[in-house]
């Protein structure tokens, strides 16, 4: 298995993608972050409150977006450029393919949070204090929310990679990830008739594990009970798109 995860991170480092995609995942935390504190308001998500400060610390989550397409990418990628065939061969146990690219891209998206979680304190920090806004949240409380948003990006990559096992057609599939990241999850997560089901559903589940609260008025988990959704998620995905990968024709 060591070999088959060095020989997916030689396939991920052997073109600027990674970086290319890394890059757009700072620009875009550095964008939420900013806008999450340069748009707030006085209230309930207030700056100066525990609930805005989560939300605030929370933004690295956008780069979620990111290493979920990198990971559908790792896998559509394969049959995009014919090179499944020559993948499978050296490797006749397609399972085992397919959970080193979910290791891989794990580790990936646990980097890519690290690297975005620094952006995001070099953005809100110095900004909080120009505003002087004092940090309302205990160390603890910071680490909780910074260690949940690189879980929930992590999640994310695993969830990537099994929907390009499901899904081989590469722009469906990523069109089909980021329409319900932007579109349908706000959607059922902020309408009052669908609020409590959508908590259950991964956008959600993620935004309680990363504790980013989007509306008051919306049902959230608590942090460990949405982390564990998200992970069944993540999990059942995996075994789908592991079990799709196997029984399918490669040809």
């Amino acid at each position: 298995m060591t070999a088959l995860v060095r020989a997916e991170l030689r396939k991920l480092t052997t073109t600027r993608l990674w970086l290319w995609m890394l890059i757009l995942g700072l620009a875009m935390v550095g964008g939420t972050t900013s806008a999450a504190i340069g748009f707030a308001e006085p209230g309930p998500l207030g700056l100066d409150t525990a609930a805005g400060q989560r939300t605030v610390f929370a933004q690295a989550t956008a780069t979620l977006v990111v290493v979920g397409i990198l990971g559908i990418i790792a896998v559509t990628g394969e049959f995009a450029h014919q090179t499944a065939t020559p993948t499978f061969l050296a490797t006749p146990r397609r399972g085992r393919v397919v959970v080193a690219k979910l290791l891989t891209y794990a580790g990936t998206g646990l980097g890519y949070a690290a690297a975005c979680t620094v952006v995001l304190l070099a953005v809100a920090l110095p900004w909080l204090a120009a505003k002087h806004v004092d940090i309302v949240l205990s160390g603890t409380d910071l680490a909780r929310t910074l260690g949940g948003v690189g879980i929930e990006v992590a999640l994310y990559a695993v969830l990537g990679v099994a929907v390009g096992c499901l899904m081989r057609n590469q722009i469906a599939a990523i069109v089909g990830f980021v329409v319900y990241i932007f579109v349908v999850g706000p959607i059922l997560s902020g309408v009052e008739a669908t609020s409590e089901v959508a908590q259950y559903l991964p956008y959600q589940a993620g935004n309680a594990l990363g504790r980013l609260t989007s509306s008051v008025d919306a049902s959230m988990l608590g942090q460990a009970a949405g982390g564990l959704v998200l992970l069944a998620w993540a999990l059942t995905f995996a075994a789908l798109g592991t079990h799709v990968a196997i029984r399918r024709d490669i040809t």
